[in-house]
């Protein structure tokens, strides 16, 4: 019996386990500007203008997920843990599932804009829905899921 994909449900499960994530990663961020060094900081007219540091998320999520030694996945395991169902869910979705699937592995996928493709990775998906959440005022990551879903749906 094939079921059919419940948009809404997706989307309350995404938006959970990206508030998970949240809580989770701010600890491993800190760590990595430890090490690399702090984006710089942007201000005008008294006001922080300082762009969200996805490419810093995205590097984060991608030393976690290609930890080697033991101590490395011991240090990284809640935030692994908090990433997986983010990844699920991500391809679960039918709009990804499909592309997720062809030979540039179960992470990457490609991205046609006009006159242009790109390769991405989930983990950029990730940080990309992290910064939109950043900019939202409202702070709410159903929003930014039902967004997401609503895009994947209308590419498949």
């Amino acid at each position: 019996m094939k079921h059919e994909f419940d948009a809404a449900d997706w989307e309350q499960r995404l938006s959970k386990a990206l508030k998970r994530l949240a809580k989770a990663q701010e600890k491993y961020l800190q760590d990595y500007w430890s090490v690399n060094g702090s984006p710089t900081q942007y201000s005008f007219n008294g006001k922080d203008e300082t762009p969200f540091p996805g490419d810093d998320y995205c590097w984060v999520y991608n030393d976690a997920l290609v930890a080697k030694s033991a101590e490395e996945r011991e240090y990284y395991k809640p935030l692994i843990e908090a990433l997986a169902p983010v990844r699920s869910l991500l391809r679960a979705h039918p709009g990804l599932a499909s592309v997720l699937r062809m030979a540039l592995g179960t992470e990457a996928v490609q991205v046609g804009v006009v006159n242009g493709e790109t390769f991405t990775g989930l983990a950029q998906i990730i940080s990309g829905l992290m910064a939109r959440q950043y900019y939202r005022p409202e702070k709410k990551f159903l929003w930014t899921a039902g967004e997401l879903s609503s895009l994947l749906l209308l590419s498949s």
